[in-house]
């Protein structure tokens, strides 16, 4: 019975030690987990402060997303009607290389041809006119002439423009006039 006890007291100790080291282990767990702990309640704290700043942001930016959804609707509309317009830039050009532009060498020549004379007939009409405007603007000139002279006027006539006394003249007395001597005349002889 000694031996008994003994075997049970050998099983009881080496159960104490399994124990102990079992508790220890449970205790190193406890403390990792209560330093885990204080970091989750760090990381708790930082979710709190940036969802308030979250939520500040949202309350500041919110009167702002009505004309911010104005201006992305507007946005879309003018990109639409810039396609709009694209698309019919492109089928006026395709409309206008259709009309201008002949698949046959032969007929593009002809139109080239066609154009050049329409052309210089249109100089040859513009110089017409050009000549004609000419003829009214001097037949124009002779008839006033022709007015004012019926009415008594008198027009300017730039040969007379400069006839009256000039400083180096004597005045007229007689209606005849003598001239100032030049004294450099003299010296020139």
């Amino acid at each position: 019975m000694a031996e008994e006890v003994e075997i049970n007291k050998e099983k009881l100790n080496f159960r104490i030690e399994e124990l102990t080291f079992e508790n220890n282990s449970l205790m190193e767990k406890l403390e990792n987990s209560n330093g885990d702990r204080t970091e989750l309640d760090n990381l708790e704290k930082d979710l709190l402060r940036w969802q308030k700043l979250y939520e500040d942001l949202h309350a500041k930016v919110e009167p702002f997303m009505d004309q911010l959804d104005a201006f992305e609707a507007e946005k879309q509309a003018l990109l639409g009607r810039n396609q709009n317009v694209e698309a019919e830039i492109e089928k006026m050009s395709k409309e206008y290389a259709r009309l201008l532009g002949h698949q046959n060498q032969k007929q593009k020549i002809h139109h080239i041809i066609k154009i050049k004379d329409e052309n210089n007939a249109l100089k040859k009409e513009v110089s017409t006119y050009r000549e004609q405007s000419a003829k009214q603007k001097r037949t124009i000139q002779k008839l006033e002439e022709k007015i004012s002279a019926l009415e008594g006027k008198k027009r300017f006539d730039s040969s007379k423009a400069f006839s009256h006394y000039k400083e180096n003249t004597a005045p007229l007395k007689d209606e005849t006039y003598k001239p100032v001597p030049d004294y450099f005349e003299s010296d020139r002889s």
